[in-house]
């Protein structure tokens, strides 16, 4: 996947996601969708230092990176340059999707 891809993904998580299960539910386990979002999710779990909690908060939980700078104690630029390092490291993990 492209690192434009998996922004696409993650600004349509919660729609990507619903259609992905429900894919699952009919028996559709091979279908891209359903490997993109599994694929995401796991890589989310591995990324580092927290990047992967960014990508969650901003892009699953729909916080704003003010937002999530504020809770975190950073500077708005800070979160948005650990976002796109997170989308970054993402686009290697996901190279083969």
């Amino acid at each position: 996947m492209t690192e434009a891809e998996i922004r696409e993904y993650l600004q349509n998580y919660r729609n990507r996601k619903t259609i992905a299960d429900y894919k699952v539910q009919n028996g559709r386990k091979d279908d891209r969708d359903v490997v993109c979002i599994q694929a995401i999710e796991n890589c989310m779990r591995l990324l580092p230092d927290g990047l992967g909690d960014i990508l969650r908060m901003h892009y699953i939980e729909r916080k704003s990176l003010r937002k999530i700078a504020a809770e975190h104690f950073y500077c708005k630029d800070t979160i948005a340059k650990r976002r796109d390092e997170a989308i970054a490291l993402m686009g290697v993990c996901l190279a083969n999707v």
